[in-house]
């Protein structure tokens, strides 16, 4: 199974963003109660929004892109229906209307179907970071249960973490004490702070 290196780009408002990350549990809930806070959140559902209805009313703005292995380039296709069987992970990127990137949508491939990941990060219209999700549903126990994992982190305008919320829940969208599950399917990320750095680390054609 792939592995991903691990750099969760994890920042309080007293860290520099040029300061070396730190590592910390998915389950790790942390807020600052920054005074920013109230603005951020309404930049990221006014972009969330956007990004939902692109989804579901004009999905030609939406580019899909294919990296074959872990290596390799990424190259942009039509549809995944007409891409190679395996592949290492996809990519959707969206635009706002001036061309900036606000949404990057990475998605590891698993090859045993067991579960399934993605990593969206949310940019404002000057590719700032904004926040960055991670979702990670996979089946678990002997009932071969679905069980669900989502962490938020948002960030101020200097880069600084400020919020991270986390849940898990079952497949009835019922919350779960994660002490008693088994999570075996964490695998390692890295948070870009802004978009230009998210294409510069990526082989993007």
């Amino acid at each position: 199974m792939k592995k991903f290196l691990i750099l969760i780009m994890l920042i309080s408002s007293l860290i520099s963003c040029k300061s070396k990350p730190l590592v910390i549990n998915e389950e790790t809930k942390f807020d600052s109660k920054s005074a920013e806070m109230s603005s951020i959140q309404k930049k990221f559902n006014t972009i969330k929004k956007e990004i939902e209805n692109i989804y579901l009313k004009d999905t030609s703005r939406i580019e899909l892109y294919i990296q074959i292995d872990e290596n390799g380039t990424i190259k942009r296709v039509s549809n995944y229906n007409n891409s190679t069987e395996s592949f290492y992970a996809s990519y959707n990127i969206i635009r706002n209307k001036s061309g900036e990137i606000i949404y990057i949508q990475e998605s590891p491939s698993s090859e045993s179907g067991d579960w399934n990941l993605d990593y969206d990060s949310y940019f404002d219209d000057n590719g700032n970071l904004i926040a960055f999700v991670r979702t990670c549903s996979f089946f678990s126990g002997e009932n071969d249960e679905i069980i669900r994992e989502r962490s938020q982190y948002f960030y101020d305008s200097k880069y600084n973490l400020i919020k991270k919320t986390y849940e898990i829940k079952d497949k009835n969208n019922k919350p779960l004490d994660v002490k008693k599950c088994t999570i075996e399917y964490r695998f390692s990320y890295t948070i870009y702070t802004t978009s230009k750095e998210y294409l510069n680390k990526h082989k993007f054609n």
